[in-house]
């Protein structure tokens, strides 16, 4: 398992980062400028408001590769993989609800 937390730090920061921006924005809909640039401003000033969204992040990536063995056996090629990214996808909209 510590072999999986330190290829998720060091290989996941896209997968990491998309669920982080999820959670703090409660959305993956990057189509409302205003919205954008008024999030991006109030991260320039309080950067760590997003600590508690990667940590939380981060854990949900690893519970998703937990929970699926084929994640699990080959971590590198899954990070890489579209199917991961759909099963972050299904956690996002499945913790939003």
């Amino acid at each position: 398992k510590n072999d999986t937390i330190r290829k998720l730090a060091n290989n996941g920061v896209f997968h990491l980062a998309r669920i982080a921006a999820f959670l703090w924005r409660r959305t993956d809909d990057w189509g409302n400028q205003a919205d954008l640039e008024s999030g991006i401003s109030k991260i320039e000033l309080t950067p760590e408001i997003l600590d508690a969204k990667f940590d939380e992040g981060f854990k949900l990536l690893n519970k998703t590769v937990q929970q699926h063995p084929q994640f699990k056996a080959d971590l590198d090629t899954a990070l890489k993989s579209s199917s991961l990214d759909t099963e972050i996808s299904k956690s996002l909209h499945l913790k939003k609800g």
